[in-house]
């Protein structure tokens, strides 16, 4: 009669986070820099474990292939380009960076967050139609500007004549939100 024993061992890593998050928040004359965070991970399984790193733009690593002896520490940088896009939008950017064990299906995640911030406006209406006016009266009506981001934007407007039936003569005005809501009349 044989006898057949076997110890498994489990590949398994102990991270230094389970979530990284960057954010960006525009300020006018200041380039846009990529930002990085470190990720460590240490080898707490019982043999020696190769790993892949992975994940998609806008987040990068700096080195996507590891091999390391039972309690060996590595760290890995996750850089977040918030100038993926060239529309100032603020928007949030969710992702995964994925550790892929060799050999084993087993497979590890972390969640990676990018909260880009830009000055964005949001008007009550994208068209202000004044109708008929007469000649030496006036007419009002009213506009709402929010601020809808977690920076302070600074705005420029004007009304431009239309070129085919000058409906419109041309004005301008200046002017500064925080997270306040400004009404034009």
């Amino acid at each position: 009669e044989s006898v057949v024993t076997a110890d498994m061992a489990t590949p398994l890593l102990d991270f230094s986070a389970t979530s990284i998050s960057f954010v960006y928040s525009y300020e006018p004359n200041v380039p846009l820099k990529p930002q990085e965070a470190p990720l460590t991970f240490r080898n707490i399984s019982k043999l020696p474990l190769g790993i892949s790193i992975r994940t998609g733009a806008p987040f990068h690593v700096d080195r996507p292939d590891w091999l390391l002896e039972p309690d060996e520490a590595a760290s890995v940088n996750i850089r977040f380009d918030a100038g993926f896009k060239q529309e100032r939008v603020s928007t949030t950017v969710k992702n995964k960076l994925t550790l892929t064990y060799h050999e084993t299906p087993h497979k590890d995640t972390i969640n990676l967050t990018g909260e880009i911030n830009y000055p964005n406006l949001s008007l009550s209406t994208q068209k202000v139609d004044f109708g008929s006016v007469l000649n030496d009266t006036t007419k009002r009506v009213q506009l709402s500007i929010k601020n809808v981001s977690k920076v302070e934007a600074n705005y420029n407007w004007t009304f431009v004549e239309d070129i085919d039936d000058g409906a419109c003569l041309p004005m301008a005005g200046t002017g500064r939100l925080k997270k306040a809501q400004n009404k034009l009349r």
